[in-house]
């Protein structure tokens, strides 16, 4: 498993914006933190599946979870 940052920005009706550093074409919403970090997840996987197929690049992940911010584990 590796790790990539993914941030979370509240609008004014409480919604999370879900986005990923590593990956601009990621954007998606949450009600909250638990389905945030789900759908980022999810949405990096599939970002990385949609790269290896049109043969982009890969972001490099990080080997180990930092201590603050929002990150999520992704299977090798």
């Amino acid at each position: 498993m590796v790790w990539y940052q993914i941030k979370l920005e509240l609008d004014n009706d409480g919604i999370l914006l879900v986005t990923a550093p590593a990956f601009p074409e990621i954007v998606s919403f949450a009600d909250d933190v638990e389905d945030a970090l789900r759908h980022g997840r999810d949405a990096i996987g599939d970002a990385i599946t949609r790269r290896i197929a049109d043969g982009q690049p890969i972001p490099e992940p990080l080997k180990d979870k930092p201590k603050r911010g929002y990150f999520v584990k992704v299977p090798v």
